[in-house]
Protein backbone atom coordinates (compact mmCIF):
# COMPACT_ATOMS: atom_id res chain seq x y z
CA UNK A 1 0.00 0.00 0.00
CA UNK A 2 1.33 3.43 -0.95
CA UNK A 3 1.60 6.14 1.67
CA UNK A 4 2.04 9.85 0.99
CA UNK A 5 3.94 11.69 3.69
CA UNK A 6 5.44 15.10 4.35
CA UNK A 7 8.44 16.13 6.40
CA UNK A 8 9.58 19.64 7.26
CA UNK A 9 13.25 20.43 7.70
CA UNK A 10 13.74 23.29 10.15
CA UNK A 11 16.60 25.31 8.68
CA UNK A 12 17.50 29.00 8.66
CA UNK A 13 19.46 29.44 5.43
CA UNK A 14 20.36 27.47 2.33
CA UNK A 15 21.80 27.76 -1.18
CA UNK A 16 20.23 25.85 -4.06
CA UNK A 17 22.19 26.50 -7.23
CA UNK A 18 20.39 27.51 -10.40
CA UNK A 19 23.43 27.49 -12.69
CA UNK A 20 27.18 26.93 -12.60
CA UNK A 21 27.66 30.14 -10.60
CA UNK A 22 27.29 30.41 -6.82
CA UNK A 23 25.79 33.83 -7.49
CA UNK A 24 22.46 32.34 -8.63
CA UNK A 25 20.19 30.65 -6.12
CA UNK A 26 16.69 29.19 -6.19
CA UNK A 27 14.10 29.28 -3.41
CA UNK A 28 13.29 25.67 -4.37
CA UNK A 29 15.58 22.68 -3.89
CA UNK A 30 14.57 20.63 -6.91
CA UNK A 31 13.88 16.93 -6.52
CA UNK A 32 16.80 15.85 -8.72
CA UNK A 33 19.23 17.90 -6.60
CA UNK A 34 17.77 16.49 -3.38
CA UNK A 35 17.87 12.92 -4.73
CA UNK A 36 21.49 13.32 -5.88
CA UNK A 37 22.52 14.53 -2.42
CA UNK A 38 20.57 11.75 -0.74
CA UNK A 39 22.08 9.04 -2.98
CA UNK A 40 25.61 10.40 -2.45
CA UNK A 41 25.09 10.46 1.34
CA UNK A 42 23.61 6.96 1.27
CA UNK A 43 26.68 5.69 -0.60
CA UNK A 44 29.04 7.35 1.87
CA UNK A 45 27.23 5.74 4.81
CA UNK A 46 26.36 2.29 3.47
CA UNK A 47 28.55 1.62 0.43
CA UNK A 48 28.12 1.09 -3.30
CA UNK A 49 25.98 -2.08 -3.19
CA UNK A 50 23.43 -0.56 -0.82
CA UNK A 51 23.10 2.66 -2.82
CA UNK A 52 22.49 0.67 -6.01
CA UNK A 53 19.63 -1.17 -4.26
CA UNK A 54 18.26 2.19 -3.06
CA UNK A 55 18.43 3.65 -6.59
CA UNK A 56 16.75 0.55 -8.02
CA UNK A 57 13.88 0.95 -5.53
CA UNK A 58 13.47 4.53 -6.73
CA UNK A 59 13.53 3.39 -10.37
CA UNK A 60 10.65 1.02 -9.63
CA UNK A 61 8.82 4.07 -8.23
CA UNK A 62 8.71 2.46 -4.80
CA UNK A 63 9.98 5.77 -3.44
CA UNK A 64 9.17 9.18 -4.99
CA UNK A 65 10.25 12.66 -3.85
CA UNK A 66 8.93 16.14 -4.53
CA UNK A 67 11.01 19.27 -4.69
CA UNK A 68 11.54 21.04 -1.37
CA UNK A 69 9.49 24.23 -1.03
CA UNK A 70 9.67 26.81 1.76
CA UNK A 71 6.95 26.53 4.42
CA UNK A 72 5.85 27.91 7.75
CA UNK A 73 6.03 24.82 9.96
CA UNK A 74 2.51 24.02 11.15
CA UNK A 75 1.12 26.77 8.90
CA UNK A 76 1.32 27.91 5.28
CA UNK A 77 2.90 25.50 2.81
CA UNK A 78 3.89 26.31 -0.75
CA UNK A 79 3.30 24.38 -3.97
CA UNK A 80 4.35 24.96 -7.58
CA UNK A 81 2.03 27.10 -9.67
CA UNK A 82 -0.06 24.65 -11.73
CA UNK A 83 1.08 24.98 -15.36
CA UNK A 84 -2.35 25.30 -16.92
CA UNK A 85 -3.04 28.41 -14.78
CA UNK A 86 0.25 30.12 -15.54
CA UNK A 87 -1.08 32.25 -18.43
CA UNK A 88 -4.14 33.49 -16.47
CA UNK A 89 -2.04 34.42 -13.45
CA UNK A 90 0.55 36.22 -15.55
CA UNK A 91 -2.14 38.44 -17.09
CA UNK A 92 -3.52 39.44 -13.67
CA UNK A 93 -0.35 40.21 -11.71
CA UNK A 94 2.71 42.31 -12.54
CA UNK A 95 5.03 40.07 -10.52
CA UNK A 96 5.32 36.55 -11.94
CA UNK A 97 4.53 34.01 -9.19
CA UNK A 98 6.77 30.95 -8.87
CA UNK A 99 4.62 29.26 -6.20
CA UNK A 100 1.17 29.30 -4.58
CA UNK A 101 0.02 28.61 -1.04
CA UNK A 102 -1.74 25.31 -0.37
CA UNK A 103 -5.06 27.12 0.10
CA UNK A 104 -4.83 28.69 -3.38
CA UNK A 105 -3.41 25.49 -4.92
CA UNK A 106 -6.46 23.51 -3.77
CA UNK A 107 -8.86 26.11 -5.19
CA UNK A 108 -7.04 26.13 -8.53
CA UNK A 109 -7.05 22.35 -8.92
CA UNK A 110 -10.75 22.28 -7.97
CA UNK A 111 -11.35 24.43 -11.05
CA UNK A 112 -12.06 27.84 -9.50
CA UNK A 113 -11.09 30.41 -12.19
CA UNK A 114 -8.19 32.69 -11.28
CA UNK A 115 -10.24 35.74 -12.30
CA UNK A 116 -12.81 34.91 -9.60
CA UNK A 117 -10.06 34.70 -6.98
CA UNK A 118 -8.22 37.87 -8.05
CA UNK A 119 -9.67 40.16 -5.37
CA UNK A 120 -8.86 37.68 -2.60
CA UNK A 121 -5.25 37.10 -3.70
CA UNK A 122 -1.96 38.83 -2.99
CA UNK A 123 1.53 38.27 -4.36
CA UNK A 124 4.33 38.47 -1.83
CA UNK A 125 7.91 37.57 -2.75
CA UNK A 126 6.78 35.85 -5.92
CA UNK A 127 4.25 33.65 -4.10
CA UNK A 128 0.49 33.80 -4.59
CA UNK A 129 -1.33 33.82 -1.22
CA UNK A 130 -4.91 34.24 -0.06
CA UNK A 131 -5.36 37.76 1.35
CA UNK A 132 -5.85 36.39 4.89
CA UNK A 133 -2.69 34.21 4.88
CA UNK A 134 0.54 35.21 6.56
CA UNK A 135 3.42 34.83 4.06
CA UNK A 136 6.36 32.50 4.59
CA UNK A 137 9.31 34.63 5.69
CA UNK A 138 11.85 34.16 2.91
CA UNK A 139 14.46 36.53 1.53
CA UNK A 140 17.46 36.26 -0.74
CA UNK A 141 20.80 37.51 0.59
CA UNK A 142 23.92 38.19 -1.45
CA UNK A 143 27.25 37.84 0.28
CA UNK A 144 30.25 39.66 -1.20
CA UNK A 145 33.85 38.70 -0.50
CA UNK A 146 37.03 40.15 -1.91
CA UNK A 147 39.48 37.37 -2.75
CA UNK A 148 43.12 37.62 -3.70
CA UNK A 149 44.89 35.34 -6.14
CA UNK A 150 48.25 34.86 -4.41
CA UNK A 151 49.95 33.51 -7.55
CA UNK A 152 49.41 36.56 -9.75
CA UNK A 153 48.55 39.14 -7.09
CA UNK A 154 45.17 40.10 -8.57
CA UNK A 155 41.94 40.51 -6.67
CA UNK A 156 38.43 39.51 -7.56
CA UNK A 157 34.98 39.97 -6.10
CA UNK A 158 33.37 36.68 -5.11
CA UNK A 159 29.59 36.53 -4.69
CA UNK A 160 27.32 33.97 -3.12
CA UNK A 161 23.54 34.19 -2.90
CA UNK A 162 21.45 32.20 -0.48
CA UNK A 163 17.98 32.23 1.06
CA UNK A 164 17.21 33.04 4.68
CA UNK A 165 14.02 31.72 6.30
CA UNK A 166 12.27 33.41 9.23
CA UNK A 167 11.50 31.92 12.64
CA UNK A 168 9.28 28.87 12.48
CA UNK A 169 9.97 28.32 8.77
CA UNK A 170 11.71 25.50 6.94
CA UNK A 171 11.65 23.40 3.79
CA UNK A 172 8.89 20.86 3.12
CA UNK A 173 9.42 17.57 1.30
CA UNK A 174 6.58 15.37 0.10
CA UNK A 175 7.37 11.72 -0.53
CA UNK A 176 5.62 8.47 -1.33
CA UNK A 177 6.65 5.02 -0.09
Amino acid sequence: MLAHKAVCFRITKYHAGESWSLEDSSPIIHSDTFFGGLAWSYRELYGKDEVEAFIEACRRKALLFSSLYPCKIGGVTLYPLPLNFFIDVRELFKERPWAVSEKIFRKLIEGVPVRELKDSLKVHGGVLYAADEEPVELRMVKSYKNVRDRLVGSTDLWRLSYYVLGDGCGLRLLYRV
